[in-house]
């Protein structure tokens, strides 16, 4: 396959796919500003079946052995009338981990690393100042004055302005109205191997261990609510109200804050060029599979083009764009839009509603068919 892919993005999602299509024999030419990457608190949720994915494709497996399994997940809903609370338990002996918890930063790292080592993936730092789409292929004006043609195009960005001229009238974009508190902190846990959601009347508050030490907690809060102005040490003191029955210990080391908002393409390519990541589908973080669902998209591609090449077809045939689309859509539609329900039956103030969820997690507890179904989705066993 002589052709050459474009992939211009400057995260995880972007490093992801320049390396899985390396893997086909395919020239990477990926378009990577390193000044934009963030070191943030943010954490990254990786399935047990992402994680023996990343090694099918070289990814060292043998870095991600020193963050902890997860192989239960604890949720929480308190009542906003009483406080009581309701437990919904995931737990299954055949199905562990369900996977890990890897901090963001650590994850970029890993991947750029394994780019750079990559022979046929070529890391471009120039500026582009225009793109010609067109369906044989683009035509990416650089700041050198030099003209640069792909035959397939990649954007994992939702911010890259050049996607506003591709997507504008297909894409769904809402905000929540949300802003997220990411917390990285030290924490003695009583049990190991667990995470928590806590549904709190002011939002969605998770635990998610990084390792036997430290934890990340999000806690997804309205705009106005007064607890984004909290000092650490308050935010320290509400976290432990919720999680004092599994923490004995709790020191934040910082926090950030990230507005959060909806974002929804209704297709996923477009001429020549595909949308993956961010730039196809950004979901609340409240069931913590974003990045896994980004992964299905890649190893779908991934495996399409290299059928579809294998019979002569090049690859930016609408044949394989449009399958890659037919077959990813209905999940990411399924998955993007239910957990924006999700967020919006937590947030609200209906009375209806609120017992809606409440008698959901009852009912939940006794369906362990349906509790095992969902733990095989959050694990990605339905994926691969």
């Amino acid at each position: 396959m002589p052709d050459k892919v474009t992939i211009l993005g400057n995260g995880s999602s972007a490093l992801l796919t320049a390396i899985a299509l390396s893997r086909l024999g395919i020239s990477i030419d990926l378009f990577c500003d390193l000044s934009k990457k963030n070191d943030t608190n943010l954490v990254t949720f990786l399935s047990s079946f992402t994680l023996k994915y990343l090694h099918r494709i070289g990814i060292d497996q043998l870095f991600l052995q020193k963050y902890e399994n997860i192989n239960e997940i604890n949720c929480c809903y308190i009542n906003k009338q009483n406080n009581q609370n309701t437990i919904l338990n995931f737990e299954d002996h055949k199905i562990k981990p369900l996977g890990r918890i890897i901090p963001n930063h650590d994850l970029f790292d890993l991947l750029y690393q394994k780019v750079v080592d990559t022979e046929n993936i070529k890391i471009i730092k120039e500026n582009i100042v225009d793109i010609d789409f067109n369906s044989d292929q683009s035509t990416i004006s650089l700041e050198s004055k030099k003209n640069y043609n792909t035959k397939l195009l990649i954007f994992t960005d939702n911010k890259n302005r050049f996607i506003s001229n591709l997507s504008s009238k297909k894409l769904i974009k809402k905000s929540f109205n949300q802003t997220a508190l990411s917390i990285d902190a030290n924490v003695n846990r009583s049990h190991l191997n667990t995470a928590y959601q806590f549904f709190t009347k002011d939002g969605p508050l998770a635990l998610l261990p990084v390792n036997n030490q430290r934890s990340s907690f999000v806690w997804s809060l309205k705009n106005g609510s007064t607890i984004l102005d909290y000092s650490k040490e308050e935010i320290e003191k509400e976290i432990y109200k919720y999680s004092e029955k599994y923490v004995s210990k709790l020191s934040i080391n910082s926090i950030t804050k990230h507005k959060l908002a909806f974002s929804f393409s209704k297709n996923m390519y477009f001429k020549n060029v595909v949308l993956l990541g961010e730039a196809a589908h950004i979901v609340h973080p409240i069931a913590g599979q974003g990045f896994n669902l980004t992964l299905k998209d890649i190893s779908t591609l991934c495996d399409v083009i290299e059928r579809y090449s294998s019979l002569g077809y090049e690859l930016n045939h609408q044949f394989i764009l449009k399958e890659f689309s037919k077959t990813r859509m209905p999940d990411n539609t399924l998955f993007s839009f239910s957990t924006k329900f999700m967020n919006d039956a937590f947030f609200s103030q209906n009375n209806l509603i609120n017992k809606s969820v409440e008698t959901s997690f009852k009912v939940l507890n006794r369906l362990p068919f349906i509790k095992k179904s969902l733990m095989m989705t959050a694990s990605g066993r339905k994926i691969f």
